[in-house]
């Protein structure tokens, strides 16, 4: 086991810890957080082979519990969410952070948008651009809102969108 750090630049208390165990030859991406006015950790192996060539891959990663269920749309810049069947993902409501298993997709440039569970005019979080390059692997970082309590019935979510072309 290993305990892993996160600290601000020159301190020497870290804002957050976490003991690990990690495996030889693995890929992890360590994920920081703030959550109910404290930075958090979260693990993510990243053991996933490169997508092959001509496709892109992408998951969605949920820290933002207090959001309650939610659905995430990835979909063409000009598609009407009305006319679309079922979302890419379903985030259920829990108590703790999880992450979806990768989705292939083909690579280029989509429209994301996040929205209540069942509620396609409840949207979250609507970004016109996001981009998939060929061999990308993409995670939507789904975070809860600064100020907001955890127990609010409607909690925006801040996304980021990491890309990786490269795998170990």
């Amino acid at each position: 086991s290993v305990t892993l750090h996160v600290t601000d630049p020159g301190a020497s208390t870290p804002l957050a810890a976490m003991t690990a165990s990690l495996t030889k030859e693995t890929a992890y991406s360590l994920l920081a957080y703030e959550y109910d006015g404290s930075v958090k950790l979260a693990l993510l192996g990243e053991n996933a082979t490169a997508p092959s060539s001509g496709s892109a891959q992408w998951r969605v990663f949920n820290a933002a519990a207090g959001a309650g269920s939610l659905d995430v749309y990835l979909t063409d810049a000009a598609t009407d969410l009305a006319t679309v069947s079922s979302p890419s993902f379903t985030v259920n409501a829990s108590a703790s952070v999880a992450a979806s298993s990768l989705v292939t997709v083909t690579p280029g440039t989509y429209r994301m948008r996040v929205t209540g569970t069942g509620n396609r005019s409840d949207v979250r979080l609507d970004m016109p651009s996001v981009t998939l390059g060929n061999q990308d692997s993409a995670m939507l970082l789904l975070t809860p809102a600064a100020g907001l309590p955890t127990h609010a019935t409607f909690s925006p979510v801040i996304p980021a969108v990491i890309t990786s072309s490269s795998f170990v």
